[in-house]
């Protein structure tokens, strides 16, 4: 006799060969934090009352007072503007913008890599401004030191906004920063494969990124790289830009997007480049301390989730909204996306296909049979073969292949991606 205990959508149960005994617990769909009393808090202060405030994931804007001169504005080293102006046409979202955005753009850039005190935008206003703001926050996952907040002052007289970012370390703690960032990083480049379609090096950063860093809500500069590379706790804009720097590094094209979930949370996630093809990337949600931290309850196993590695927009948008103001390549290929590319991809829910992948990972004492189905229709119609007798059968031939008495099994139902994953026990 026995008894199931469900919770969610992650089960846990414990046969004995002569007759099951079922434990459930786990937790349900993965969400995200809202975090914009996190970047409201980042400035330092809150909006007074008569302040205009508003926030994104990359950029945080606090209207002010007019400024006193007290600092350096749109002082440019000449040899910065003419580093950054050649490169803004490789940058994806300065080619979303129009001509004289652009020119504030390079401003915006240059004024961020000096850490000057504040910088002019001619010709604008506050939402241009913002949007150029976040532009190159995004094209430039390197400026660890920009928070994603910033104050400005909007010219009554003049149709000119000055902004004022707001830094989290000075001039030469960053430089040690940097030294610090670049010593992982250079590290972490040198020992990436190589593949003529950038597959495996997009797999080798995705892995990296989850496997040393633990999603923290409350992590310090949870919004910048240097939280991932040195801290190893950070949050969804961290994961991401990482992700952009490291494949930027190794000459693989790699984009931000920002966004919300599903469930209307603020969220960001990339798109990369494979084998000449747009695909979406979240490490984030491959991230099982990221489920752990947001639901408060422990994964049944501390695994990667690979729904999200080069995933195609039909995949993506089912949870994932991206932000309407910019344009974004289009992700239509599922040739990379990982359950196909192993072979645990089905087209229809055959029960003989799925017990002979489940027998094949338990002769080579795999640690977790994943499948992935073609169709929301077709996945339930595979829960109801695994959990009617299929995986009880499975577990059956597991203790007679290796001489075990009882065996125990969790398995996964992830209604989004449309996969079921159970994971083995051989002690």
């Amino acid at each position: 006799m026995g008894h199931l205990i469900k919770k969610g959508r992650k089960l846990v149960f414990s046969l004995a060969l002569a007759g099951v005994l079922g434990m459930g617990s786990g937790c349900s769909s993965l969400t995200y934090q809202d975090i914009t009393s996190a970047l409201q808090s980042s400035s330092g202060e809150e909006p007074g009352d008569s302040d205009s405030f508003s926030a994104n994931l990359f950029g945080t804007a606090q209207e002010t007072t007019a400024p006193e001169d007290s600092g350096k504005t749109n002082e440019f080293n000449a040899e910065v503007v003419a580093s950054v102006t050649a490169r803004a046409d490789s940058n994806y979202y300065y080619n979303l913008l129009s001509e004289p955005e652009k020119k504030n753009y390079i401003s915006v850039a240059a004024a961020l890599q000096e850490q000057l005190d504040s910088v002019k935008l001619e010709e604008t206003d506050a939402d241009v401004a913002s949007k150029i703001y976040s532009c190159v926050l995004m094209d430039y996952p390197e400026y660890f030191w920009c928070d994603a907040s910033y104050k400005y002052y909007e010219s009554a007289i003049r149709q000119e906004i000055e902004i004022i970012p707001q830094y989290n370390c000075g001039v030469e703690e960053r430089q040690q920063r940097q030294a610090a960032v670049e010593n992982v990083v250079s590290q972490i480049v040198a020992q990436a494969p190589s593949t003529e379609d950038h597959y495996e090096e997009i797999k080798y950063v995705y892995e990296y990124i989850i496997n040393n860093t633990d999603y923290q809500l409350d992590a310090p500069e949870n919004q910048n790289i240097f939280s991932v590379f040195n801290n190893h706790a950070s949050v969804c804009a961290g994961y991401a830009k990482a992700m952009q720097y490291l494949l930027n590094r190794m000459g693989i094209y790699c984009i931000c997007v920002s966004g919300t979930t599903d469930k209307g949370e603020l969220h960001a996630w990339n798109i990369v480049q494979c084998g000449g093809e747009y695909c979406y990337v979240d490490a984030t949600w491959g991230d099982p301390i990221y489920m752990e931290s947001v639901q408060g309850e422990t994964p049944v196993q501390d695994t990667i989730s690979y729904d999200y590695l080069c995933c195609s927009q039909e995949t993506m948008q089912r949870t994932h909204i991206a932000d309407s103001t910019f344009t974004l390549p289009a992700c239509t290929t599922t040739d990379y996306e990982y359950y196909r590319r192993s072979g645990r991809f089905f087209d229809s829910a055959d029960e003989n296909q799925l017990r002979e992948l489940m027998e094949s990972d338990i002769a080579q004492r795999g640690e977790r049979t994943d499948m992935q189905f073609a169709s929301g229709e077709l996945y339930l119609q595979a829960v109801a073969i695994c959990e009617g007798s299929l995986f009880d059968e499975a577990a059956q031939y597991l203790g007679q292949y290796y001489g075990l008495s009882s065996v125990s099994y969790y398995r996964q139902n992830e209604d989004d991606t449309w996969r079921i994953t159970v994971w083995w026990n051989y002690s």
